[in-house]
């Protein structure tokens, strides 16, 4: 285990609930420890997942699977906020990082603050990173708002 990996865990049990969700994190560490070292298939609970909020985008990038046939007969749109809330209320004692990123600008996102509050209301130890074509309308009032809360 390397010092980033360390530190990152240590932030992450500083944070986290001294009751039943601090032993099912630590579980699910030794756990996927125990079937990393046994050479097994089986995994534990992810400890970082990528949540494809919407798979709108405001570009047409040429490199971009979606200006390919395939890319065009996606069905285009946002994830319900119950499910993305869903979702978090579901891994969260078991992650260290969640992605807010996918085929789509993540700001095209309507609530994107919401989302964000919500995960860090849940445990305020998990890093949230995005990823960003940094051209979307009302872009530098909507990172603002969310800065601090996310790593870019």
């Amino acid at each position: 285990m390397n010092k980033r990996r360390i530190a990152k865990a240590l932030k992450r049990l500083k944070h986290l609930p001294a009751n039943k969700y601090f032993f099912r994190y630590a579980g699910n560490k030794l756990k996927h420890l125990y079937l990393k070292a046994t050479g097994s298939t089986r995994v534990a609970y992810p400890s970082t997942v990528m949540l494809e909020l919407t798979n709108r985008c405001n570009l047409r990038c040429t490199i971009c699977p979606r200006e390919y046939e395939y890319g065009k007969q996606m069905d285009k749109g946002d994830m319900d906020i119950q499910l993305a809330q869903k979702i978090a209320d579901e891994l969260w004692p078991y992650l260290d990082s969640i992605g807010l990123t996918g085929m789509g600008e993540t700001f095209l996102y309507d609530d994107l603050e919401g989302i964000v509050n919500y995960i860090k209301t849940k445990n305020r130890g998990i890093i949230i990173s995005l990823s960003t074509n940094a051209v979307a309308l009302n872009f530098i009032e909507k990172a603002k708002r969310i800065i601090g809360k996310v790593v870019y």
